[in-house]
């Protein structure tokens, strides 16, 4: 599916960053796989406009880009719960590690020494 508009036109989409923030950006043409960029947030919050569009990948380990706002918020907060959860498995292991470790003995016959 692709969608093409003409140059006075633009197509509103989200973008998800890796800082987690969700971001309104205006494409000129947006396929399966890309979307052609012709505007994006500056810092200060204004619209910077490319002289030329710039093609992005829909979906990136950076970035990915969505049709509303809803899109865009479910795709980010499944990546918080997705990391909250690895991180819950990581502290069980590290806490059975710690157990582990705690509870060891010395060998028969060995004194422990601080």
């Amino acid at each position: 599916m692709t969608e093409k508009i003409s140059a006075s036109e633009s197509i509103t989409m989200w973008r998800v960053n890796s800082s987690r923030k969700i971001q309104q950006v205006e494409c000129s043409k947006v396929t399966e796989k890309c979307v052609f960029l012709v505007a994006e947030p500056t810092s200060d919050g204004r619209m910077y406009r490319f002289s030329n569009p710039q093609r992005e990948n829909m979906h990136s380990s950076y970035r990915s880009y969505h049709r509303t706002w809803a899109d865009a918020y479910a795709a980010l907060l499944k990546s918080a719960e997705d990391d909250l959860n690895s991180a819950r498995l990581r502290l069980a292991r590290a806490q059975g590690e710690h157990g582990r470790i705690k509870g060891m003995k010395p060998p028969a016959g060995m004194e422990a020494r601080s």
